[in-house]
């Protein structure tokens, strides 16, 4: 009997933990099987984004689908496809290599190691699936390979991203755990935003400025990154034409957030036409870095110069482009050739899934920004040429046609070729703010006799004028004169030349020495500054026209002061004044000509021998003599008596 109790005392015991574990089975089973988790990623505006806290209500949030949104998150929230997330799992193996922490991925004080899965996956509008075993997992946001973005904006702030799950997880009503028959719902939130990006001058103000030609005007660019910004592509192109020079070297970048900001940092490729800076990836790891806890103000200082290309009574913007976005894209600046045989051709190709469009490239002086004229391609035209041009010039060619999704990549083919490509960007269109712009005015004359009849004008060649302010106290320059000094010298030796030819009438001399002229002229550089000294005054002369022009010059008043009159002509005695301003150059009074400020001289007579004249001066002179014959007779009679 007591064998029997002791028998029946041993199979109770396995009976009871049989039991136990015939129990426990299902759970041990769910605990070890594979969970599919669906990643849900939401993206939602600032305000809502702000809002949102997450507080444990398993009526609106048990771990399944969130049947509204909008009730959840915020009326902005919505589910947007296009984003990758990879999957990072804990690992004991102390040999494993390229590893990284949880603080490394974004978890705060996780020091255990993590090593990248195979598991990776993009949203759809129903979410990511992931099929993982028992473990434990951090899934990180790629936004580098994610396709996501919505117009400027990219993905930015960031809620339960990264995130780190422990598998299996259990249901919160106690049936058991997710499986991959009833998957687990996440639900990791964005909000979304773009880099705002002003340029003015460098007082602040965008209010139009009136300049002379060879001003230095100063430039700033404010930009500013929202927080939590991940961008691997970030530059600024600005691009200087129409009587704009950029000043080498003058860039300055700096950033408050950004102490150690560094050369190093960005690329820079600059020209008198302008200048392209691409942050590094040096540059773009430490904007990253700086923008995980606010954001990041850079600030773009640099100058140009007008020159004498710009168009008067027209504002000159200066337009800068920000390209920017969360994946890397490939662009580069515009180049420039010099032609082949009086020829510039654009080589023009596509890249894969562009929408191809009419495009229209400019082409300018590389040295003066002056538009000489445009290549037009039609759709299903790949090649197009620019003719007449100067073999001895260099000429940028710029595409001035936006193509939506894509950016131009410019490459030197042979002499006198240009290829073009438009590659597909995986980022938002470049940001063009506002630019502000600068005028400058001027005034054209013409010398003519004092005929009362315009009509019947004459019109005079080789006046020479200088320009001084409304007091006469300062003279109008040549900005660098003394560098000029050969190039000066050389135009005033044509200008004779040529004013001679005119005066002897020297046909078949005459166009040689006009183009000669005109070269010499093209040859200075006709930058203003002003002096006190006259003799450094720069001289204009009427042409056999009778025209010239005093072009860039700020809204003001001025004087005309004649120094050499036109052969056989009175030299003008009084200075004549004259305002500059908004449309100054196209009207003038005093009986303009052909919209020129008429400058009148008086024909100089000298009487002809035996005319009136003469008669007049020979009376008059043998009657002074007869005069002073008596009176000293009278004289000599008085001391006689």
């Amino acid at each position: 009997m007591k064998k029997m109790t002791k028998l029946f005392s041993v199979f109770a015991t396995l009976l009871t933990v049989l039991g136990t574990l015939v129990s426990l089975a299902p759970v041990a089973h769910a605990a070890t099987q594979d969970t599919k988790v669906v990643v849900h990623k939401i993206v939602m505006n600032e305000a809502d984004f702000n809002k949102f806290s997450y507080t444990e209500d398993f009526t609106k949030y048990n771990g399944n689908t969130i049947a509204n949104l909008t009730d959840y998150f915020g009326d902005s929230a919505k589910e947007v496809a296009g984003v990758k997330f990879d999957v990072w799992q804990k690992t004991t193996d102390v040999g494993a290599i390229n590893t990284k922490t949880g603080a490394d991925l974004g978890i705060a004080d996780d020091t255990d190691r993590y090593v990248k899965t195979t598991y990776t996956s993009t949203t759809q509008t129903s979410g990511a699936e992931f099929t993982l075993g028992e473990g434990t997992y951090i899934f990180v946001e790629d936004k580098e390979n994610s396709s996501y973005y919505n117009g400027q904006n990219e993905l930015t702030g960031m809620k339960a991203v990264p995130f780190k799950l422990v598998l299996p997880q259990a249901k919160t009503d106690g049936t058991g755990y997710f499986d991959t028959n009833t998957p687990l719902h996440v639900y990791p939130k964005n909000t979304e935003d773009k880099p705002d990006i002003d340029k003015t001058f460098a007082d602040g103000s965008k209010t139009q400025k009136p300049v002379n030609i060879g001003d230095t005007i100063e430039y700033k660019i404010t930009t500013k990154v929202p927080k939590d910004a991940a961008y691997k592509t970030f530059a600024w192109e600005d691009t200087m034409v129409a009587g704009l020079d950029f000043t080498l070297d003058s860039l300055k970048i700096t950033s408050a957030q950004i102490a150690d900001l560094a050369t190093t940092d960005y690329d820079l490729v600059q020209t008198k036409r302008g200048f392209t800076v691409k942050l590094t990836a040096a540059g773009l790891t430490k904007l990253e870095n700086a923008a995980k806890t606010a954001d990041v103000n850079f600030t773009l200082t640099y100058n140009a110069t007008l020159n004498d290309s710009a168009a008067v009574d027209t504002g000159i913007p200066n337009q800068v482009k920000l390209i920017y976005g969360n994946r890397p894209s490939d662009f580069s600046e515009p180049k420039s050739t010099t032609p082949s045989n009086g020829e510039i051709t654009v080589e023009k190709t596509w890249d894969t899934g562009v929408n191809k469009k009419e495009v229209v490239f400019g082409v300018y002086e590389k040295e003066t920004g002056v538009r000489v004229g445009e290549i037009k391609l039609p759709v299903g035209t790949n090649s197009g040429k620019l003719t007449d041009l100067d073999d001895s010039k260099e000429y940028v060619v710029i595409e001035e046609t936006s193509v939506s999704g894509s950016l131009p990549n410019y490459s030197k083919g042979a002499t006198g070729t240009i290829n073009v490509k438009n590659t597909t960007n995986p980022n938002p269109n470049p940001l063009t703010p506002e630019e502000p712009e600068v005028i400058t005015y001027g005034k054209r004359f013409i010398k003519t006799d004092d005929a009362t009849d315009t009509n019947a004008v004459k019109k005079l060649v080789g006046a020479e004028f200088i320009v001084t302010n409304a007091n006469g106290t300062e003279f109008l320059a040549l900005k660098d004169r003394t560098v000029q000094e050969a190039a000066i010298n050389a135009y005033k030796v044509a200008e004779a030349a040529y004013v001679a030819a005119v005066n002897k009438k020297e046909t078949a001399n005459i166009p040689t020495l006009k183009a000669t002229r005109d070269a010499a002229y093209e040859a200075m550089n006709m930058q203003w500054e002003w002096v006190t000294a006259q003799d450094k005054a720069f001289t204009f002369v009427s042409s056999a026209d009778g025209k010239f022009e005093v072009k860039g010059l700020k809204a003001g008043n001025y004087k005309l002061v004649e120094t050499k009159a036109p052969d056989g002509y009175a030299l003008l005695t009084t200075p004549i004044e004259f305002v500059v301003g908004a449309n100054s150059w196209t009207t003038a009074t005093d009986t303009p000509i052909e919209g020129h400020q008429r400058v009148e001289n008086k024909k100089v007579t000298i009487p002809q021998t035996g005319g009136i004249g003469t008669v007049v001066f020979t009376v008059v002179g043998l009657s002074a003599m007869v005069f002073a014959f008596i009176a000293l007779k009278k004289r000599q009679s008085e001391e006689e008596a």
